[in-house]
């Protein structure tokens, strides 16, 4: 029994590993929004500093994100989110964003995802 116990735990690690969970789900999102929807994504390096989950970001505050993440000037206006409900718990990334050109040019974003990480919710 507890041959089949540890065996079950093994197969289950090594199948959340494979997938790359949150971390890695993470990074390709971000990269890939980035890349779309920043005004010049080239110029910039991207570093996933912290992954975790929050309930404390509400419907209204996801739309206020969406609504002025275009005033910073880095990204385009009119991001096109995908269509979806807002989960009451969200997995966030924080984002080290640094200017190639300026390595002492850097500041932190966060994205905010569904729960599973398959797509991005808002970001400040």
């Amino acid at each position: 029994m507890k041959i089949r116990q540890l065996s079950a735990g093994i197969i289950a690690a090594l199948l959340v590993t494979a997938c790359g969970g949150p971390n890695h789900n993470a990074k390709s999102l971000v990269k890939d929004f980035v890349k779309e929807n920043m005004v010049n994504p080239g110029d910039y390096d991207l570093v996933i500093e912290k992954v975790d989950t929050t309930r404390y970001i509400s419907k209204d505050k996801v739309e206020t994100m969406r609504k002025t993440t275009h005033h910073s000037g880095l990204y385009k206006q009119g991001i096109k989110y995908e269509v979806g409900e807002t989960p009451q718990t969200l997995t966030y990334a924080n984002v080290r964003i640094t200017d190639k050109k300026d390595k002492n040019n850097s500041h932190v974003e966060t994205f905010y995802f569904d729960k599973d990480v398959t797509r991005v919710i808002a970001f400040k």
